[in-house]
């Protein structure tokens, strides 16, 4: 790309803020850029619009309408592809623009019967075509060098400082840096405060004890000793002397000698 060209691409102008700026200003060229790769389609759409109705009012015989519409609908879909980022689909759609337009010229001059007209008149059309997508494939390349070029590559060169600007920039920055200032203050302030603050500071509150129950009356007295006189179990009164005793039995005397007996 020529020096000149990389110059004015990358021209800006700032007060100051120069990577804002210039971030800003490449936002602005390539949108404008993206808009003339665009613009490129719609004039392929209308180009083929334009030939076929060409071919078919001035009569280039039914073959030259086919042919016509044929190349016209593949030139319109690299048109549409080429709005992309696809570099070589806009290098086809170039070469498929200067091909047709030759193959209009050289067609018309061949023909030795019939009207050469209706191919002169597609082929100036598609000449204007042609350069129109030479256009949008030179604005696609400079779109590309302008979002791989680097802030950091920025020199003196590349920017005009406004003093208008300037003073907008220095406003600007004298207000961030007392709101900076401010913010470091409430900052500084705060954690005083805190450091001020020790661990004996933060003691768990200790539970509170229960108030001690009231004294009892002599009657009260009185009346829990007979309550437990009363309601005392009984110490013989156990639940094995309750439960039934089992009898015994008295185990038959077996005699020593059984072939004796007892007379």
């Amino acid at each position: 790309m020529n020096k000149s060209i990389e110059k004015k691409l990358l021209h800006f102008f700032t007060g100051g803020d120069i990577r804002e700026d210039f971030a800003a200003e490449r936002k602005k060229k390539t949108a404008k850029l993206r808009r003339l790769i665009r613009a490129c389609f719609y004039v392929h759409l209308a180009a083929a619009v334009i030939c076929i109705a060409l071919a078919a009012v001035l009569k280039a015989g039914t073959a030259g309408i086919v042919a016509v519409s044929l190349c016209e609908v593949v030139l319109l879909g690299l048109a549409f592809l080429a709005v992309g980022d696809m570099t070589l689909i806009k290098t086809l759609l170039c070469c498929g623009d200067t091909a047709f337009a030759a193959a209009m010229f050289v067609t018309g001059a061949l023909i030795s019967e019939g009207d050469k007209t209706p191919f002169f008149a597609i082929g100036a059309v598609m000449i204007i075509v042609t350069l129109c997508a030479f256009g949008a494939h030179y604005a696609a390349m400079c779109r590309e060098f302008l979002d791989n070029f680097s802030p950091l590559a920025i020199k003196n060169e590349h920017y005009t400082l406004l003093p208008q600007l300037v003073e907008e920039y220095n406003k600007r920055v004298k207000a961030e840096k007392s709101e900076e200032e401010a913010d470091e203050a409430f900052y500084d302030e705060f954690s005083e405060d805190s450091s001020s603050d020790t661990p004996e500071d933060y003691k768990i509150p200790e539970e509170k004890t229960a108030p001690p129950a009231p004294s009892k009356t002599e009657i009260q007295i009185l009346a829990d000793r007979l309550r437990e006189i009363l309601c005392a179990p009984k110490n013989n009164d156990t639940v094995e002397d309750a439960m039934p005793k089992p009898q015994t039995e008295i185990a038959p005397v077996i005699p020593e000698n059984p072939e004796t007996e007892v007379r």
